[in-house]
């Protein structure tokens, strides 16, 4: 497929390096689907994408959530099966952090943190021979990191309220005593940037980017924030220490490349979809996180119902989205009510030889 015809997201042109052709990425719900199945399905599913010279990637972000598995023996017969997987030439895609800050504020090192390395070269080594190595990371150290991150997505759940958003900075500062510390920070951090820099409209829409740049950039909301303080120490600056000076330096040098971003736009959009549906959850940050892996695929591959409804909301999400659930194959078991997903081998086939005429169609007709 020529990249020329994937350019639409609303009225934006989508750069040509995104959309790889024979990338497809399949979020953490997606790999729990396949996963459940016996290891010869794996086998012949994995030889299956080898023979179609289909690039399968797998995230950090799948790494950190499937890895949070506290039962030693189901995690180790996880890390078995997604080896088997992805075994070969498929595709290690890194943290969203890393990614964020190379997009928008154009900041790379060629060097990992150590966490970013061990998690990277323990993938690498268990794809190589995933029968024969197993994951070497330090658990008590994920573990810990995981915890951590567990604590903010329930407090972004609390930021994001929107009874706090309508607040005022006097109103707010009385709620010091009756929420969490991270969580008052946080919205009183909110309310003196909307105050300081009045080109921002106080609104749902800009209320949501905000707590996204806020955790994101200058808070860090992954199990692995050491790049994040790289970031910050390379300023040369004590004074951006404080999250919230952090936060006032982006805006005044960032202000653009933050609010016209299609990365931050996507997962603005995404939390406000949630937030009018079902409600924000625990889940929503770690979904807006999956969402921007949509940029560097063709086919994007969820069993999370969220993304899915969300999806069809968005022309430049809805023709690649699918699921393993509900967009392959079915069979009844005899004499059963219960849905079995057919063959893996089968319903993967039909994706890869299928669903690419399916997107050419999609996108000359919005041509």
């Amino acid at each position: 497929m020529k990249k020329k015809h994937m350019k639409k997201r609303g009225n934006d042109d989508i750069h040509p390096r995104f959309l790889v052709e024979n990338q497809i990425y399949f979020d953490t719900s997606s790999i729990n689907e396949i996963i459940s199945n016996p290891i010869e399905d794996c086998i012949a599913t994995q030889h299956l994408w080898a023979k179609k010279g289909r690039r399968m990637c797998i995230s950090a972000l799948n790494l950190y959530e499937i890895f949070k598995t506290s039962n030693e023996q189901k995690r180790e017969e996880i890390i078995y099966k997604i080896g088997v997987l992805f075994y070969g030439s498929s595709g290690y895609m890194d943290t969203p952090t890393r990614i964020l800050f190379g997009e928008i504020l154009e900041y790379g090192t060629g060097e990992l943190t150590d966490f970013e390395k061990a998690l990277r070269d323990s993938w690498f080594n268990v794809k190589r021979n995933p029968k024969n190595v197993g994951f070497n990371l330090d658990f008590e150290d994920f573990n810990e990191r995981r915890n951590q991150q567990k604590f903010l997505f329930k407090t972004l759940k609390i930021v994001l309220k929107k009874e706090y958003e309508q607040m005022g900075e006097e109103e707010v500062f009385t709620l010091r005593n009756d929420i969490d510390p991270v969580s008052f920070m946080a919205i009183m951090g909110i309310k003196k940037i909307i105050n300081k820099f009045p080109k921002i409209e106080a609104n749902n829409r800009n209320h949501v980017t905000l707590v996204l740049i806020y955790f994101i950039f200058c808070f860090g909301i992954e199990p692995q924030n050491d790049f994040i303080e790289d970031y910050w120490k390379s300023k040369n600056n004590d004074k951006l220490e404080s999250i919230l000076a952090r936060a006032f330096y982006l805006i005044e040098n960032y202000y653009e490349s933050l609010f016209n971003s299609p990365f931050l736009k996507m997962m603005t959009d995404f939390i406000i979809h949630e937030s009018s549906n079902k409600g924000i959850g625990r889940g929503t940050m770690s979904d807006a996180l999956h969402l921007i892996y949509s940029f560097y695929c063709l086919f994007f591959i969820t069993d999370d119902r969220g993304i899915i409804e969300y999806a069809k909301t968005e022309n430049f999400l809805k023709p690649r989205v699918f699921s393993v659930k509900e967009d392959f194959s079915k069979v009844k078991e005899k004499n059963s009510d219960k849905t079995i997903l057919s063959n893996i081998t089968q319903y993967l086939f039909r994706l890869i030889t299928s669903l690419h005429e399916r997107i050419l169609v999609y996108f000359k007709i919005q041509q």
